[in-house]
């Protein structure tokens, strides 16, 4: 296999979840069994939710589980800064490239003209943005600014079946009637999460996503961006959602599903890496306990379970007084 660089992308936003942690340790996994390279970056254009704090809490946590990244926040790397709140200029010279070559247009609708287009569509399926014939000009767009209209940057969507293939999925097909112009640049001049990936993950020579299912109905719009652009085509990995017992997406109702929760509980960041590895994989074997080393040799996507995953705290305490055991009998 060639070598694979990969990266754990995290908004920082609070302590690191075990969802997260998962998608860092299987990038992780993956990147360290081809000889490849782990990229630590931030996701922090969303400036509403940003925790500064969150940033050593997450980068802490990870260092705790054993997962070290080889390039990134704290470690630097020629592809940097990897913060990108650092990194406008970029976005702004690409999204300006869109618009000199038409392939993206300003729109300055309020919340309440949204609200009517919506209402029009009906609430069959989901809202699909209209795209205005003729677009509007620079120069409208300028004038909606100085009214203190919020003004955002769609791109222009080709209008063209788009296939993705995926490790876990296979191929998913997004026919060109679901699809509609979508917004890259946002009124606050922030980039979208949609360009600010596509343009991090070439720049910084990404070759592999792996990356929770939630993300997988965005994808297509990723490629868009990257055929627009001309960048290459990475390969794909969306993995399992975690689910509660019951069958509910785990969240915070759950209890504490933060790796800092399960530090101050006492548990071991041994058997906390092995329960999170069998969150939607299996090594093909009856075999179980694992440590970091044994899965980096054990890990491949073709393993990866396509079902949802759940997140069995019996499970996990069983984990963990296996370690404790082992590690109990090996001092003695």
């Amino acid at each position: 296999m060639d070598k694979i660089k990969a990266r754990f992308a995290p908004s920082p936003t609070g302590w690191l979840h075990v969802g997260g942690a998962r998608t860092a340790l299987f990038n992780y996994l993956l990147a360290k069994k081809t000889g490849g390279t782990l990229v630590l970056r931030l996701e922090d254009t969303d400036r509403a939710r940003h925790d500064e704090s969150a940033v050593e809490k997450i980068a802490d946590d990870l260092k705790w589980l054993g997962i070290e990244w080889d390039e990134g926040v704290g470690v630097g790397g020629d592809a940097g800064p990897y913060r990108q709140s650092e990194r406008l200029d970029i976005y702004t010279e690409r999204i300006e490239t869109l618009l000199a070559e038409g392939k993206a247009y300003c729109t300055f609708e309020t919340a309440d003209e949204l609200d009517a287009m919506r209402a029009a569509q009906g609430e069959h399926g989901g809202f699909k943005y209209p795209r205005p014939d003729p677009l509007p000009t620079a120069e409208q767009a300028e004038a909606a600014r100085v009214e203190g209209k919020p003004v955002v940057v769609r791109f222009i969507v080709p209008g063209e079946a788009v296939t993705i293939v995926d490790d876990v999925f296979g191929e998913i097909t997004v026919a060109a009637d679901e699809q509609d112009d979508f917004i890259i640049r946002k009124a606050d001049g922030y980039p979208t999460y949609h360009l600010a990936n596509v343009v991090d993950d070439a720049m910084m020579g990404i070759n592999f996503i792996m990356r929770g299912q939630e993300f997988l109905g965005q994808t297509w719009r990723h490629a868009v961006l990257r055929e627009a652009f001309g960048y290459p085509t990475p390969r794909y990995a969306h993995l399992p959602l975690i689910m509660d017992m019951q069958g509910r997406k785990l969240s915070k109702r759950d209890g504490d599903v933060e790796v800092h929760a399960f530090r101050k509980a006492g548990f071991m960041p041994e058997a906390l890496v092995n329960f999170i590895a069998m969150l939607g994989w299996n090594p093909g074997t009856e075999e179980e306990r694992f440590t970091l080393a044994e899965l980096v040799e054990a890990f491949s996507t073709d393993r990866i379970n396509k079902s949802n995953a759940k997140f069995d705290r019996d499970k996990l305490s069983a984990f963990s007084t296996d370690w404790i055991a082992n590690a109990s009998d090996d001092r003695r």
